[in-house]
């Protein structure tokens, strides 16, 4: 494999946005939030960024996940003494949970980029997903879970990223393609947005409750060197297909088990 190992990132240190004195500037940067942070600063911090249904409706329901489907997960990481700020400005639901008061949730406050931005800044993991804010993680490196993201990669090939996409099913209509158009639909599938003819012969659930926690808390081991790592490569690999024009890239590994039991079935049946 090409790619260098989790969290030793290359691509960010030339990024611009690092040197732009405006992003550092921390005048612009709401009170409550500096004082969350500053106040708990032997705290780790994730930051949570999901994509709502306030964004797509019913248009693009399958890129959303609410914020109740991380509940578990928030509860998760505040028993592991995590201090979480919810970046999601518009969310279509605030469960209970988010009124911890190790939790911060951005739509409290009047908030701008520069408060985002801090956040990125500040944060030691960021939970994220294909859309917004997300992509920023760049401008500083952050150890970042694209999670219940429909679009693979959803980022610059990065070793500061691991993709946790959406729990994809297949319907039986797969198995009336032929042998080579099913091994090309695999390759869609990791290497582009997930609509059109996907939906055609797949289903997407979002990762959430046990399954999230699972997912993210092995994720997390890995970027702190304490567990294996997964590639789109590999997976295509294992699967005999070519990965010829594939972007390599990390993936989960809940997603890459998930994926390469029903791509397997897919392709022997």
């Amino acid at each position: 494999e090409n790619l260098s190992p989790l969290n030793q990132n290359s691509y960010y240190n030339d990024h611009s946005l690092i040197t732009d004195p405006c992003v550092a500037n921390e005048h612009f940067v709401s009170n409550q939030l500096s004082s969350f942070i500053d106040s708990n600063c032997k705290k780790k911090i994730i930051a949570i960024h999901h994509r709502d249904s306030h964004f797509s409706g019913s248009d693009q329901s399958w890129r959303d996940s609410n914020l109740e489907d991380y509940s578990s997960l928030i509860l998760s990481l505040l028993a592991n003494n995590y201090l979480i700020i919810i970046m999601n400005p518009f969310p279509a639901q605030r469960p209970e949970i988010v009124n911890h008061p190790n939790v911060f949730n951005l739509c409290d406050i009047d908030f701008s980029l520069w408060d985002q931005l801090y956040i990125l800044k500040r944060v030691n993991f960021l939970i994220g997903t294909a859309s917004g804010i997300s992509h920023w993680w760049i401008s500083y490196g952050i150890p970042t879970i694209m999670a219940n993201t429909v679009a693979l990669p959803a980022t610059p090939i990065s070793q500061g990223v691991i993709h946790a996409p959406k729990k994809l099913s297949y319907k039986d209509s797969v198995f009336k393609l032929p042998i080579e158009s099913r091994h090309k639909l695999i390759q869609s599938i990791l290497s582009s947005t997930w609509d059109g003819s996907i939906w055609n012969y797949f289903d997407a659930e979002t990762y959430k409750d046990d399954e999230l926690v699972d997912t993210i808390e092995k994720s997390i081991r890995s970027f702190e060197g304490q567990g294996n790592t997964f590639t789109s490569h590999k997976l295509l690999k294992g699967l005999g297909i070519s990965t010829k024009s594939i972007p390599d890239y990390y993936i989960s590994q809940n997603c890459y088990e998930h994926m390469n039991s029903i791509f397997s079935n897919i392709i022997n049946r």
